[in-house]
């Protein structure tokens, strides 16, 4: 089961338009090899060279009735076999082990996201200071130590959480797709709109830092 796709998978593969490729799913549903997995529809592998061949036969300007004519002759009407009790609780292991990887990282991310507000509360705290720093800045070699510190430490958490971004955008699609999950679309975006949330802080604590850090470079 495991190398059944979703269509959406299957459309991409062949570089078909997914609008076009759930209309000859629907079309000609007897024709390609399925199976519903919860509320997912999974195709089989060779449903890939069905639907191929519905794309090219209308590329060929055969009307519906043609390409069934046609489909009916070179391809036997497959059965919808029901998935077996095992094939199914490989499908919600697997997407057990993706929720988990995902709450994982946004427990990390609220980690990280309170070492960052202490941070800028700290950097808040020194602000008061910053126009005296500015006119003794040569003096006060321990104050401008101390924010290239802060600078440091920013840019280790912001790092840290920049490296997980990406692969954990990828871990929402992967629950989005797949098939049987026990995760509803509602907490799905959920956890997508927490992580674009979180995301956003870190873009503005990016440019708080470069602010930062020009005020201290033109003091110079």
């Amino acid at each position: 089961m495991n190398d059944w796709l979703t269509l959406t998978a299957m459309a991409r593969s062949l570089q078909i338009p997914e609008p076009t490729a759930r209309r000859y799913a629907r079309l000609f549903a007897e024709y390609i090899p399925h199976r519903k997995v919860g509320h997912m529809t999974m195709y089989a592998p060779e449903a890939s060279s069905v639907l191929a061949k519905i794309s090219q036969l209308y590329a060929e300007g055969h009307k519906k009735t043609e390409v069934e004519s046609i489909l009916s002759k070179d391809l036997p009407q497959p059965i919808d076999i029901p998935l077996e009790d095992d094939g199914h609780s490989l499908v919600v292991k697997d997407n057990t082990v993706l929720q988990e990887k995902l709450l994982q990282f946004l427990d990390i991310v609220s980690d990280q996201s309170k070492k960052i507000d202490a941070l800028m509360e700290r950097d808040n705290q020194t602000s008061a200071t910053i126009a005296h720093l500015k006119e003794e800045l040569d003096q006060e070699k321990a104050g401008r130590k101390a924010l290239e510190q802060t600078s440091a430490q920013y840019k280790q958490a912001l790092c840290a959480l920049y490296r997980g971004y990406k692969d954990h955008h990828d871990l929402i699609r992967a629950l989005r797709e797949q098939p049987g999950g026990e995760t509803s679309s509602s907490d799905i975006d959920h956890l997508s709109n927490r992580l674009n949330h979180l995301e956003d802080m870190f873009l503005d604590d990016m440019g708080k830092l470069q602010q930062l850090m020009n005020q201290v470079l033109q003091s110079q």
